[in-house]
């Protein structure tokens, strides 16, 4: 994970540079209003590694957390039950742009 840095230093201007640098960046609260915290998009080369967990799909979830993260609480990641509800959003930091595929 990235270096801990605590919800409260978190400033605009640090996500306008992590916007720069990763191109987007989330923030996920947890629905109790417990923990938050801020997500950048997944690299091909971590979503590839997390793939290779298919059969593991927790693991392969931590992992893109993990590599992921970039500010907050990190119990999101440690407490099983804010990790499951985070897990299932993962998907939703994967950005991805679309395109059209024409026949010639």
């Amino acid at each position: 994970m990235a270096k801990k840095i605590a919800l409260s230093e978190v400033t605009p201007e640090m996500i306008a540079g992590w916007k720069k640098e990763h191109g987007f960046v989330f923030k996920y609260q947890s629905a109790d209003g417990v923990y938050s915290a801020f997500f950048r998009s997944p690299s091909r080369n971590e979503i590839e590694a997390a793939q290779t967990l298919a059969a593991k799909p927790l693991q392969s979830n931590e992992m893109l957390a993990k590599a992921s993260f970039l500010a907050g609480d990190e119990d999101l990641i440690l407490k099983d039950q804010y990790f499951y509800g985070l897990g299932e959003k993962l998907k939703g930091i994967v950005k991805k742009v679309e395109g059209e595929l024409t026949e010639l």
